[in-house]
Order: C-alpha cells, then structure tokens, then sequence
C-alpha cells in the first residue's frame, strides 16, 4: 500500500513553484466527485518549466511515464475514501510541514502512515483527514505501471528506505 522512499528532490524548490503557481491551482473534480477543497495543478498547466521538467526528469530516470502534479488539501478538511482515477500509482512528496496520515483500507477499518516521500497504491482505497495546516503536495502519478512494478525500479536505484515493504 505504501513504502516511504529517500527524499530525493529540493524541497524548497518545488515549494517555491508551487507558491509561484498557487492563483493556477483549480479544484479537482472528476465524474465522481467535485469540492472545493482539494486542489490540483498539472505540469502542462503550469507557468514555470519547474514541473514539466520535473516529469521528464523522472520518466528518464525510472524507464516509465511519469506525470507531475501539485496539489493542495485545505486544512481541517477530508479528502474523502477514494481510488485515483486512471493512476495505478503515485510517488508524494510533502512539500510543507503537514504532518496528517494517509488511511488505507475504509472507515471502519484501515492502516494509517505518515511519511515524507512514499511510493503509494492510489488504486487502493485512500483517505486523508487533514490537520490545521494546508497540506501541499508534489505527485508523480503512474498510469501504466503496478505499484510493485515502480518499487522494483525505485529498489534497482536505492530509492527506498529500509523501513519495510508494507
């Protein structure tokens, strides 16, 4: 379901892109569901090169297509149970200082992990309960490739932290 990774980017660079990008930033929604407080931003609507860069610089680096994403989780709100839509996959990177659990399993019963940097199953069922702090966010969403398919790659290149597969 999720394995932290090595933080390997420069955090206050994408930080500061995503502060650059925020007024692009629109509120996610889907043929499932539209809110108001879970935000995206995708590399091609970006005004920097910061995040296409990004996804090519990934995609060369794990041999798969990667797509880079910014979003945003508004304090004190739900991002309700859910599987991401036509991800298979994702790899998070916690741009800020949110501290809030994601929850796998559904609301009677589930698992729940904090991490910095995590390679994480979006096919599974997901939630987030956010604390009171906006919950910013660097996604690299996979479309084609399984969860165990990427912590293959992530392992040959020594991207995973040895805290155990769960």
């Amino acid at each position: 379901m999720l394995q932290r990774i090595i933080y390997d980017i420069d955090k206050d660079l994408f930080l500061q892109d995503f502060l650059i990008n925020e007024s692009l930033l629109t509120f996610y929604e889907d043929e499932r569901v539209k809110n108001d407080h879970w935000s995206i931003l995708r590399d091609h609507d970006s005004s920097t090169d910061v995040l296409r860069n990004f996804s090519d610089l990934k995609t060369k680096q794990l041999g798969i297509p990667v797509k880079a994403r910014y979003y945003k989780l508004k304090a004190n709100t739900q991002l309700m149970w859910h599987t991401d839509l036509g991800t298979k996959c994702a790899i998070n990177y916690i741009l800020n200082e949110n501290s809030s659990s994601v929850l796998f399993g559904d609301w009677k019963n589930y698992q729940e992990f904090t991490y910095d940097a995590a390679l994480l199953d979006v096919s599974k069922s997901h939630s987030v309960i956010n604390n009171n702090t906006d919950r910013i966010l660097l996604k690299l969403s996979i479309m084609d490739h399984t969860y165990t398919e990427v912590y293959e790659k992530l392992s040959e290149l020594n991207l995973i932290q040895c805290t155990g597969h769960q």
